[in-house]
């Protein structure tokens, strides 16, 4: 029965963490754009108040020790946090889809980010540009655990918290070293969803960015490069 029952626990986990992303791809117009979105959801809802000032700014201020790529600024936005349906979020632009990318935070402590520019490089074989991933997207990774770290010590919040990751348009998305001139064909799945890992008292946010981060390089057949 116990393995009857996680079944059916872990299915509703990835079913709550569909519900949101499903949100946020209607919100952003995603359906057919690639986009990175990645998730974080505590094992119990929190209520949390997000009129208070605190979790705004912790919001606003991005990643602690982020990276300074301008793609995604650290999930830094410099701008007020804005409220919306389910709770708080921010972005350098105060116009929808200006920035290219999105985070929110939303009253059960759902943390949420969306990716969904990329760099343009001269495809092989063809002088037309093609959006590509770069190996630096892999700080985006490392980026979002620092966020969802400081954003649950900030809420109070000591219990384990799931979070993944999904590739929308994965099939679209060549991977290119950081100067672009190696790539790397894209894969061939549509979409690529990221196995749920449980942070908590054996796993850390900043060991879960590096598994995550890591299976990105491996759906191309390239190893990690940076920590």
């Amino acid at each position: 029965m116990k393995a009857l029952d996680d079944y059916f626990y872990d299915d509703a986990i990835e079913r709550a963490l569909e519900r949101k992303r499903v949100n946020l791809i209607t919100d952003y117009d995603l359906t057919t754009r690639p986009a990175l979105i990645w998730q974080g959801r505590p094992a119990e809802p929190l209520g949390l108040d997000v009129s208070q000032e605190e979790l705004k700014n912790t919001l606003g201020e991005g990643a602690e020790g982020k990276s300074t790529d301008n793609w995604w600024q650290g999930f830094y936005s410099g701008r007020r946090v804005a409220v919306v349906f389910d709770g708080l979020a921010c972005s350098t632009s105060l116009a929808q889809y200006d920035a290219g990318w999105i985070t929110q935070l939303h009253e059960d402590g759902q943390l949420l980010a969306g990716l969904w520019t990329f760099p343009q490089v001269q495809a092989r074989n063809s002088d037309a540009p093609t959006l590509v991933l770069a190996e630096f997207h892999q700080s985006a990774f490392h980026d979002f655990v620092r966020l969802a770290e400081k954003i649950y010590r900030v809420a109070g919040h000591r219990g384990a918290v799931f979070v993944t990751c999904t590739m929308l348009q994965a099939h679209t998305l060549p991977m290119a070293n950081n100067n672009g001139r190696t790539q790397v064909s894209p894969v061939k799945r549509q979409t690529l969803r990221w196995p749920v890992l449980t942070v908590g008292d054996t796993l850390s946010f900043a060991k879960a960015g590096e598994m995550m981060a890591a299976r990105l390089m491996r759906a191309y057949g390239l190893t990690p490069t940076n920590a």
